[in-house]
């Protein structure tokens, strides 16, 4: 009898101790955000304990401007381009420790990352031009080796940057660096 009774105290013990071994989640399950310049849309899912997928669907401008001056007479050309571009990348966060150790916050995925990204960028939807002269094309694809950090601050403002190495299908030149600063809105989550 007190076997017993000493068994059925000691099981919620051991069962609270399982609880523990579980893995941290740093990431939110999901986050949405409007970026202001792009304009876009991002979503970001997680997949694991420090890594995300992020699916974004924005606009990029692609423009040229062209001034000369002939015998006095000053002559100016410019042209532009508006896209769509979809991308998808993974990310993988690696300072979420050292960030809680700080006091830091990691509210909605504050962190630095290091990212694959596939980018495909549709034909334009806007183009525009005086004088004849073209602005550069950019349709097609890229692949992006990239690393970065975003916040979300006070007000759910969003802010990203990224910066790294790519190569691009569109352009006669296809290894670049390219980088990126957003500033945008977090949505909050839904309780």
């Amino acid at each position: 009898m007190w076997k017993s009774l000493f068994l059925l105290l000691l099981l919620p013990g051991l069962s609270q101790a399982q609880d523990s071994t579980r893995a941290i989640n740093y990431l939110e399950k999901s986050v949405w955000r409007l970026e202001f310049f792009g304009p876009g849309v991002i979503n970001e899912s997680r997949l694991g304990q420090k890594t995300t997928f992020v699916s974004q669907l924005r606009f990029v401008y692609s423009g040229a401007f062209e001034q000369t001056k002939t015998m006095g007479v000053t002559e100016q050309r410019s042209a532009f381009k508006i896209y769509p571009q979809l991308s998808v990348a993974g990310r993988y966060f690696y300072n979420f420790e050292r960030r809680l150790a700080k006091g830091k916050s990691t509210r909605y995925n504050s962190g630095n990352y290091v990212t694959a990204k596939l980018l495909y960028t549709l034909p334009s939807v806007i183009e525009r031009s005086s004088g004849g002269l073209e602005a550069p094309n950019v349709q097609g694809t890229a692949i992006q080796g990239m690393w970065g950090f975003q916040r979300t601050y006070r007000k759910n403002f969003y802010l990203n940057l990224e910066v790294g190495l790519g190569l691009r299908s569109y352009t006669s030149y296809p290894l670049y660096l390219p980088s990126y600063f957003t500033l945008g809105y977090t949505f909050p989550k839904r309780s």
